[in-house]
């Protein structure tokens, strides 16, 4: 499993959010048997520790689980939402082969990326029982990131080349 510093640089935006809305899941490509059915939850930003939103925006989280009218599609180590639920979530846009032209992120490192504020300034991973101190996160990613300095130079180089590969493929 990965620690938490590597959950941090592989993520492009580490936030804690409120589940605000989990939409009807769909299937990436209903036309074909090895499509994904995917769920996108829609998330208040209460706190941003790093990355573009801000305070109050909502963005959207898709993750690889979901059920439709015949299909019920489980992943054990994708976390489970609950709208009204507190997540610190460390996320990223995708770059898998499913990805779209949608406005949404992933989680980062899938089972390591939510965390649960727990009331008394630390945050606990579920999976793993892993414990994050909130107050000393932001000065660990202003670390790591002082510490790898091109590391934000290349997922905007990445996120440009999937945005550029989605408007080949999608015409836009």
């Amino acid at each position: 499993m990965r620690d938490i510093n590597d959950v941090i640089l592989n993520s492009e935006l580490i936030i804690i959010g409120t589940v605000d809305e989990i939409l009807e899941s769909k299937w990436t490509a209903p036309e074909i048997s090895s499509g994904i059915l995917q769920t996108d939850i829609v998330i208040d930003v209460d706190e941003v520790l790093f990355g573009e939103p801000s305070i109050g925006d909502q963005i959207t989280l898709r993750i690889n689980k979901g059920e439709d009218e015949y299909t019920i599609s489980l992943d054990e180590w994708t976390p489970d939402f609950t709208v009204g639920e507190q997540s610190l979530l460390f996320l990223k846009r995708d770059d898998s082969g499913h990805r779209t032209n949608e406005d949404y992120y992933v989680l980062s490192a899938i089972e390591q990326a939510k965390y649960i504020p727990q009331g008394d300034g630390t945050a606990v991973c579920e999976f793993e029982n892993k414990t994050v101190d909130l107050d000393e996160l932001p000065g660990l990613i202003e670390d790591l990131y002082e510490q790898n300095p091109n590391i934000r130079e290349e997922q905007a180089a990445e996120r440009q080349r999937i945005k550029e590969e989605n408007a080949e493929l999608f015409g836009e």
